[in-house]
């Protein structure tokens, strides 16, 4: 038995489906926040090296900061791709989203240990490919455009969380400054 809505089955319905999209990276960006300050302790001889994930973290609160960043352009994006029924940049999204999930993938394969959001790399990255297949055959993008929306969907969330990870220290001192009822 399948759901039924206006306009087919539960899963062929594109306005549902583009919102995996915001929920997905928010339950796996829980997992990242959840973890991170335990993960850090634990592995802290190790995160002496400046390029080891997570390094520029100082604490979940202000990893928060950053993902409640994402979360908004993330939902703005599905909002105006769902607005002006014009997914090619979301499937582009998508697609940037599962690249990141496969990337802690690596780091754990490459660290030989746990990483925050390994638990929800694993299972949502063959969800992830289901899901862009099934938004494929429900739209049938155009390739190219897919392509290069999804390269530059690559290349925003690296910029973007380059400048969210080198901000994290500005966010940590800003909200020591509040909890001291210092904030100018």
């Amino acid at each position: 038995m399948t759901l039924q809505i206006e306009g087919g089955e539960l899963m062929d319905n594109i306005q549902l489906l583009i919102w995996f999209l915001p929920v997905l990276f928010m339950v796996h960006d829980f997992e990242e926040i959840i973890m991170v300050e335990a993960w850090k302790k634990r592995n802290s001889e190790w995160m002496q090296n400046p390029k080891a994930p997570f390094h520029s973290i100082q604490s979940a609160a202000s990893a928060s900061i950053a993902v409640a960043e994402e979360f908004v352009i993330l939902c703005i994006a599905t909002i105006l791709s769902q607005y002006y029924s014009n997914y090619n940049f979301w499937v582009g999204l998508f697609v940037a989203f599962s690249v990141h999930l496969v990337v802690h993938i690596i780091w754990s394969i490459q660290y030989k240990k746990y990483v925050p959001g390994l638990i929800t790399s694993v299972i949502f990255t063959p969800l992830c490919a289901i899901l862009i297949v099934k938004a494929w055959h429900i739209l049938n993008p155009d390739w190219v455009h897919v392509s290069l929306f999804s390269l530059l969907s690559i290349v925003i969330m690296i910029v973007n969380l380059y400048i969210l990870h080198k901000l994290m220290s500005v966010f940590h001192q800003w909200l020591i400054r509040y909890s001291k009822k210092m904030i100018y």
